[in-house]
């Protein structure tokens, strides 16, 4: 068989695969997952083309940030959806944080998350906007996922070295709670005091000063210089 011929029939099988699960799925709709169907190789969400938030694939596309996947276009009118129906195929984590936190340790997951995926974002000015939901571990390394959610990141045009005064300022009081959020999210699983657990992620981070975040207020110790 040519290696056209195998693509081709692999092609098929997953979108079969796509439709099958939209139409008999186990259906997500709570929290931040909003209507995602679990199929046989991960999570499957369509998004008309029209509201497809095309910025997150070109911010983050070709990133180690995300979850492992593929983006497809189909016609799926037979299905009552839209003849531009782009399908959004995750593998679905290993492990959400909780189970993260049970597995690995609150000092892992803290340490994993902080420098490989919350410090990155804000090196690049994206704050994320749901840490706690959507963050799993894939093979014991933190990645977003729902990230074609339009509502999931917020982008600054250029980065943060390029950022109007406006947006700067804007971020500056975003981005502490990006941590926070995570903080909180890893607190509720952890058997350690809550202020513990803030204080890791504080010593974690490269933009946030030891000793300075608290469960309420992490904006005092968001420190990034331009």
């Amino acid at each position: 068989m040519s290696i056209g011929r195998v693509i081709q029939e692999d092609t098929e099988q997953r979108k079969k695969a796509e439709k099958a699960a939209i139409k008999h799925g186990d259906s997500i709709n709570t929290g931040t997952n909003k209507t995602v169907y679990r199929g046989l190789r991960g999570m499957v969400k369509p998004v008309a083309r029209k509201d497809f938030p095309e910025e997150n694939r070109e911010e983050l596309g070709e990133t180690d940030f995300i979850a492992p996947g593929t983006v497809n276009e189909r016609d799926f009118t037979d299905i009552g959806l839209w003849e531009e129906t782009m399908v959004i195929h995750q593998d679905e984590a290993d492990e959400k944080v909780g189970e993260a936190v049970e597995k690995y340790g609150t000092d892992f997951v803290v340490e994993e998350t902080v420098e490989n995926l919350l410090d990155e974002f804000t090196e690049r000015g994206i704050v994320y906007e749901d840490p706690g939901d959507n963050i799993g571990f894939y093979n014991g390394e933190a990645k977003a996922f729902d990230v074609y959610d339009s509502s999931a990141f917020e982008f600054k045009d250029g980065g943060i070295d390029s950022m109007s005064d406006k947006d700067f300022y804007k971020f500056q009081q975003e981005a502490p709670v990006m941590y926070q959020k995570f903080a909180e999210e890893v607190a509720s699983y952890s058997k350690e005091d809550a202020q513990k657990v803030v204080d890791k992620v504080s010593q974690a981070s490269n933009y946030l000063i030891e000793g300075e975040a608290s469960r309420i207020n992490f904006q005092q110790a968001f420190n990034y210089q331009r």
